[in-house]
């Protein structure tokens, strides 16, 4: 239904006629009253004798009193409608009264203190609903409520925008009608529901001169509202304007419907030996649709009575909303797998090189030690036992706990051995901080018992703790200074492999020490927490859940406002354009500018038009109590303004977000690639002037409350080797950090951030989509196109050495396959290429399987050709002619076309945006591919990329966040 009925539709019923002459009628009573109230017998007010007659009584009293005040008429139009008279006067009487008051009286102009005269005069207020069950478990409910009423106020104002004389005698009918509904329908594994909701609220507003101070408020009003003209037919209102003391008018509409559909899907069941898995999913779908209407009327306060000019203004949006939303979950319980997890967690470093298995018994020291140092072990328990007091603490506190009665030294003792190793495999950061090793087993040997955690016996237990922690980071300096004389280049590809760089040669035993024993802290401390975690059977858990969003937003709003010259055929197709929001029609007005009937305002007019939409991904995993998750987000947006002059304005953008938390740290990746396009016009017969602008950023972050100095190195370290950054990057970022942790060799940790930044500026971006060649098509040369592409590959083939030993290997397949072929033609022909690479003599259903290295050349591949579709998509915008009426010509863009090419911009550049993430987020260089992507970005803008790109370090210290700035 059409906005310009709902109002008719809801007060059809209403007769309005019937309620103005009801008005008209009361005001013709109060006005004789007012006269001769002193000559009125038996009755002591207006409202005691309106009762009488809506009683139906018709006594000589209330004949004669009629007959006094001059209206028998009235009594006579009263006594048919008694009813009415009694409901009035039950549900407003206070209102009643007021009508009945000069209109003089009332004012709110002012301050608002005075008394505004206001009536809300009742029509119709009914509603109605329920809810029940087909039968079973589903259930429904629905409920619709419409209400309208006649407001009324006296020494009113104008409202809205622009000035209109006052006071005004103000007469709103206004209605609203909604409706919900629902219903849900289970079913044995889950449910569907649907939800609908809709509701319309319309008002229309006359706003009358006040000529007559002393009339009487009922009949003022009731002599307008019989002949209030339609607002929808401008010869009424014309004449309205000519005729009468109409100042204004004013009609809105606002509206919004909405409808939802849920499935639930829930299943548990359980495995022997496992636990009990629950498995939920949903998916919800929902649209929705909004909207405004508002259109004043109002006379030109410069025009004369006889020749009124009559003032438009009109503001319309309509919005639409739709969005998908599914999940997909699971839960498991691990109870029953509590006490093997220690077991299955120690499997997570079996993909260490062989090299580095003979480190791994180095993360329980004191099960080491157990096997290798066993007299060790057990000379540091025999000197403990020995002394007589700490012996007879350890008795007092064993009693009875081991054996029966007392137990004798050599029972002491070999207890005492099992704690002292069970002390030193909890020692933490042992292998590269003695003291601090020492301190976390003596606080783990004292919860065994308390006669060790007292603290006259403390110097002799971290004595004899401190030589075990020694004697066992002894064992593994000889460890590693076996394999640094034995293996030394396979322990340094080993160590770069498992994340610890050497810097220097690994053949230097203390360099190589440092990066076995940083390796050894770092999972031994993240193996501690998890097994820790396992302890606890309630965070024996495991959950995991997927979650996918898509939305859309498209909106029209509507801006007009000019001045009707005169009446006539033209002014009647403007003014029927204008009520309809016929933008087409609209946008021709803006062309042609002022006309011999309407005088256009160009400022406050405008058609724009929006469109926006979103997906996402987003995955949670939370295993034994620790969390991570991860995902992506991809935004984009586009607006088209046409103003009253006939300018146009574009504004375009989408957003690619990348993002992994875990253990507190978090690894976030942004490109935002914008557009914008000014057309100044001025109207269709002048030279237009078109101004464009692009813009592209990459932003690369690292946020960690727990800033380490080895993680703000190894970023920097990885720009700087890649010729990035400056090379005394590196040494400002480590000094920087040195001042925020506290001192030189401090390893305290910071909560900070780390943000690379390139963005493009107009120059670079012209270099880089090739604007100076003067070609406005959207596909680049073929020259451009191969160089791109070649460079696209050879930048990601140098970046990624361990693929590219597997790209290597698809080269040499290609070259057996194919005779006479160079590298740079299987890249370029990647078709071609494609389905060489394919191995016959492996089969799997659903997809072709490759020879070793295919997947991965592939990959660089069309990762290469990507390249291309991004500075193609972002030159077709560039060169793109904006849509002005909703014509759908292909030939011009419409705010979806630039939404939509937004997005495949920024999806071309998604493959070449890696976060370095895995589950314990340990490797804190930036990923090979990014390194690639800002690598190919500075080539094709043809820029030092030193010295565009900005690496932002901060600290967020108590007094605020402090920032370091490297750029240039």
């Amino acid at each position: 239904m059409s906005d310009t009925r709902i109002l008719d539709t809801i007060i059809e019923g209403a007769d309005l006629e019937a309620e103005a002459a009801m008005v008209k009628a009361l005001g013709e009573l109060g006005k004789g009253w007012i006269e001769k109230a002193g000559q009125i017998d038996g009755f002591a007010s207006v409202e005691e004798l309106l009762r009488a007659v809506a009683a139906g009584t018709s006594d000589d009293n209330v004949t004669e009193a009629f007959d006094l005040l001059g209206a028998s008429d009235v009594l006579s139009f009263l006594q048919g409608k008694g009813a009415r008279v009694t409901e009035l006067l039950d549900k407003v009487p206070d209102e009643v009264k007021i009508l009945l008051e000069p209109i003089g009286k009332y004012d709110d102009t002012g301050d608002g203190t005075a008394n505004p005269g206001l009536v809300e005069w009742p029509i119709i207020d009914e509603s109605t609903g329920g809810s029940g069950s087909l039968g079973g478990d589903d259930s429904y409910s629905f409920s619709f409520g419409g209400k309208a009423a006649l407001s009324l106020e006296a020494g009113e104002k104008w409202r809205y925008s622009d000035a209109v004389p006052a006071p005004l005698i103000r007469m709103r009918a206004e209605g609203a009608v909604n409706a919900e509904a629902g219903a849900k329908l289970p079913f044995s594994a889950g449910s569907v529901a649907v939800d609908a909701e809709a509701s319309a609220a319309c008002r229309l507003e006359y706003y009358y001169l006040v000529d007559d101070p002393k009339a009487i408020y009922a009949v003022a009003v009731g002599q307008r509202l019989a002949k209030v003209p339609n607002p929808f037919d401008l010869d009424g209102v014309w004449e309205a304007f000519r005729t009468s003391d109409l100042a204004a008018l004013h009609y809105a509409f606002e509206g919004s419907a909405s409808m939802s559909v849920a499935l639930a899907v829930a299943k548990t069941f359980s495995s022997a030996g496992v636990g009990d898995f629950d498995l939920g999913a949903s998916i919800r779908a929902g649209f929705a649709l909004s909207g405004h209407w508002f259109l004043s009327l109002r006379r030109d306060p410069s025009s004369s009575a006889a020749d009124p000019r009559i003032i438009v203004t009109l503001s319309r949006q309509r919005s639409t909303t739709a969005d998908l939303l599914a999940k997909l979950g699971v839960d498991v319980d691990l109870t029953e797998l509590a006490q093997r997890v220690h077991g299955i967690l120690k499997d997570l470093l079996d993909d260490w090189d062989a090299i580095l298995g003979e480190v791994k018994p180095y993360l329980s020291p004191g099960t080491l030690l157990q096997d290798k140092a066993k007299g060790l072990i057990a000379d540091k328990a025999k000197e403990l036992v020995d002394d007589d007091d700490l012996r007879a603490a350890l008795v007092r506190d064993l009693e009875g706990v081991i054996g029966v009665g007392t137990p004798g030294k050599p029972a002491l003792q070999e207890w005492l051995k099992g704690k002292l190793a069970g002390a030193v495999d909890a020692a933490e950061g042992w292998a590269g901080d003695q003291a601090k090793g020492v301190a976390t087993s003596a606080a783990a040997l004292g919860s065994s018992l308390p006669a060790l955690a007292e603290s006259r016996f403390r110097e002799k237990i971290d004595s004899a703790l401190g030589d075990l922690i020694s004697d066992a980071a002894d064992k593994l300096r000889d460890k590693v200074g076996s394999l640094v004389d034995g293996q030394s280049e396979a322990l340094e590809k080993a160590l770069a492999k498992a994340g610890s760089k050497v810097s220097g040669a690994v053949s230097d035993v203390d360099n190589a020490f440092a990066a076995v024993r940083d390796l050894v802290d770092r999972y031994d401390r993240i193996f501690r927490e998890i097994v820790d975690a396992t302890a606890d059977a309630s965070r024996a858990k495991i959950s995991a859940g997927v979650q996918i969003e898509e939305s859309r937003t498209n909106r029209t709003t509507v801006e007009i406002e000019g001045t009707f010259l005169r009446l006539s055929d033209a002014s009647r197709d403007i003014f029927k354009s204008i009520v309809k929001g016929d933008l087409g029609a609209l946008v021709e007005l803006f062309d042609r500018g002022d006309t011999a009937d309407f005088d256009l305002n160009e400022e406050r007019s405008s058609v724009l038009r929006y469109s926006a939409s979103k997906t996402g991904v987003r995955f949670d995993l939370v295993l034994l109590g620790f969390g991570i998750s991860g995902g992506s987000l991809l935004e984009s947006e586009a607006s088209v303004l046409v103003d009253g002059n006939g300018n146009v304005q574009v504004d375009a953008k989408a957003k690619l977000e990348k993002f992994f938390t875990g253990w507190g740290e978090e690894r976030r990746i942004e490109l935002v690639s914008s557009f914008a396009l000014t057309w100044a016009r001025a109207h269709q017969n002048a030279p237009a002037a078109i101004d464009r602008a692009l813009g592209l950023s990459v932003t690369l972050g690292h946020i960690d409350k727990e800033l380490s100095r080895k993680h703000v190195k190894r970023f920097v370290a990885s720009l700087v080797d890649e010729n990035l950054v400056a090379s005394d990057a590196l040494a400002t970022a480590d000094e920087t950090f040195t001042r925020w942790a506290g001192s030189p060799g401090s390893k305290a940790k910071i909560d900070g951030r780390i943000q690379l930044k390139l963005a493009l500026d107009k120059a670079a971006l012209g270099r880089m989509l090739d604007l100076g060649t003067g070609s406005t098509a959207a596909a680049i040369s073929h020259s451009r196109r191969n160089d791109i592409i070649l460079r696209g590959f050879k930048t990601l083939y140098e970046n990624d050495e361990e693929t590219a030993e597997l790209v290597a290997n698809a080269f040499r397949v290609l070259k057996e396959k194919i005779r006479n072929g160079t590298e740079r033609e299987f890249v370029l022909d990647l078709r071609r290429s494609e389905r060489k690479l394919v191995d016959d003599t492996r089969r799997q259903i659903g997809r072709p399987v490759y020879y070793l290295g295919g997947d991965e050349f592939l990959d660089f591949g069309r990762l290469a050709h990507r390249m291309v579709e991004l500075i193609e998509t972002l030159r077709e915008i560039y060169f793109s002619v904006p849509e002005t009426k909703e014509d759908n010509s292909p030939a011009t863009w419409s705010a979806d076309d630039y939404k939509d090419a937004e997005k495949r911009a920024a999806r071309a550049a998604s493959g070449w945006l890696r976060l370095n993430a895995s589950f314990f987020l340990e490797n804190a260089d930036v990923h090979p591919r990014t390194l690639a992507f800002f690598e190919m970005m500075a080539w094709m803008a043809g820029i030092d990329p030193k010295r565009k790109i900005s690496l932002v370090i901060t600290c967020n210290t108590s007094d605020g966040p402090e920032t370091l700035v490297l750029q240039g």
